[in-house]
């Protein structure tokens, strides 16, 4: 197949969207791959999403199901109706034109669309945040592709869960920061998005407001730099309140508690008392496999966060991010101005989410689980692309082995481990998954014949991708 000179013109210009368009179809490969509930509480996320689509008004905790307790599964668990909204209201969009249609055990599956949606808008977030801070189109090709295949957050976006769309949209959020920062007049129409971008995200996850800390520390050193932006920084704060202030408004009227944590562990407590170690920081990070396990699942953890890639992975990666850091290093004399300022300011959000996270397994629920530190990954690509972008020599290549190595991890993980453990007729019958059960009976495009077109789209524009970056690693101009 030979491509005209206009067809790869095109290709070029419209790169980003041929990636993000095979990001999409990996995760629907995933999503199929995956069996309901082999998941960390996928159960649990997909209850409040079931009980809002059946009844037509989200579940109320402690009444829908009944003390805020749900046993479903074989588990006990609090319900997370307690927990931010906007994640389950998301992906119900998915299921609500359906609902007549398709059987509500295959519900699940219309609302994992949602989270492979979300690792597409968190791959454009990458884009648009390196591609300010870089200007280098091969850094930002690279830089976003990697992001797209790391194994950990393509997991996170083949089942139903809340981390997923806290990533997404809180990497957006910093990006629109980003975005405006770099920009000399930015519009009062940005600072809006801004705001709406963050009030939205603080309808995700607790463990992500670190992150959403930082995108707003932007906002505000931009309007104090400029001393002419005071109606700018009033616009993103109303857009901010009217986004988000109607939920905790609801907390405080219905539970007299703002941010509904007290309610939520209560119940925790009542049904989970060994989650709750107290062990304090030195026990956490010394006496337990905590720092281990987190660090491994933070790359890459599959199944309830216990099924790893081999060690051979996890050594290579830590030797990529040693690499990385010394050049960050190596380069810090090359940054000066706003950019020196980022990379302080994107520190101090690296800190703050760790913190964070060991924090809560340190005093309150121990959570050994990587995707707890989620919100790392659009600070770390962010510094680690900003400091490559500074190389002379050998940063092409450098970009190509880091990309190939997560796109070779994630490939590994879904056909030596993932489809080898659940789709094996002669496995263990505990861990058995036939594949019938997985694609034969599933509405389209989840059965065998829209499994198929997946995969083959799926490699197409991997292929389209692959030329295009090819093309982009030779030439400047076609």
């Amino acid at each position: 197949m030979k491509l005209s000179k206009k067809s790869l013109c095109w290709l070029n210009e419209k790169i980003i969207i041929v990636l993000l368009v095979n990001v999409f179809l990996f995760q629907l490969v995933w999503i199929n791959t995956i069996p309901y509930n082999f998941a960390p509480d996928e159960f649990s996320h997909f209850d409040v999403i079931e009980r809002f689509v059946k009844n037509g008004s989200y579940p109320v905790f402690g009444h829908d199901p009944e003390k805020g307790i749900l046993k479903k599964e074989g588990q006990t668990t609090p319900s997370f109706s307690a927990l931010q909204p906007l994640p389950y209201l998301l992906d119900s969009i998915f299921v609500f034109p359906f609902k007549t249609i398709i059987p509500s055990e295959e519900w699940f599956i219309l609302s994992r669309l949602g989270s492979a949606l979300a690792v597409v808008i968190f791959v454009f977030a990458v884009f648009l945040i390196v591609e300010k801070i870089t200007n280098d189109k091969i850094v930002v090709l690279f830089s976003a592709a990697s992001a797209g295949f790391v194994p950990a957050i393509t997991f996170i976006g083949s089942y139903v869960n809340s981390d997923v769309w806290a990533l997404a949209l809180s990497s957006l959020a910093l990006a629109f920061s980003v975005i405006i920062f770099f920009s000399k007049n930015p519009s009062r129409l940005m600072f809006l998005g801004s705001g709406i971008s963050v009030g939205l995200a603080t309808l995700t996850r607790y463990n992500f407001y670190p992150l959403l800390l930082i995108a707003s520390l932007i906002i505000f050193s931009k309007t104090v730099a400029t001393k002419k932006m005071k109606l700018e920084l009033i616009v993103f704060s109303i857009a901010f309140f009217f986004s988000c202030s109607w939920w905790f408004i609801k907390n405080l009227k219905l539970y007299s508690n703002l941010l509904m944590i007290q309610p939520y562990f209560e119940v925790l407590k009542r049904v989970r008392p060994e989650e709750f170690k107290n062990l304090g920081f030195y026990n956490l990070m010394f006496k337990t496999e905590w720092p281990r396990i987190t660090a491994k699942s933070f790359y890459a953890a599959f199944d309830w966060n216990y099924i790893f890639l081999p060690s051979t992975f996890y050594f290579v990666l830590a030797l990529l991010l040693v690499i990385f850091s010394v050049i960050l290093l190596v380069n810090l004399k090359k940054m000066k101005g706003g950019y020196f300022f980022l990379l302080l300011v994107f520190l101090v959000g690296i800190f703050l989410n760790i913190f964070t996270v060991v924090y809560q397994s340190a005093f309150f629920a121990y959570q050994p689980q990587g995707r707890y530190a989620l919100g790392l990954y659009p600070l770390m690509i962010a510094l680690f692309s900003l400091g490559i972008s500074k190389l002379r020599s050998w940063k092409r290549v450098f970009l190509a082995v880091v990309f190939f190595f997560i796109f070779f991890s994630n490939v590994y993980s879904l056909l030596i481990i993932i489809i080898p453990r659940y789709w094996a007729l002669n496995s263990p019958n505990l861990y058995r998954q036939a594949f019938f059960e997985i694609v034969f009976n599933k509405p389209f495009p989840f059965n065998l014949l829209g499994f198929s077109l997946i995969c083959l789209l799926f490699v197409f524009t991997l292929f389209l991708f692959l030329l295009t970056l090819f093309m982009q690693f030779y030439k400047k101009k076609l």
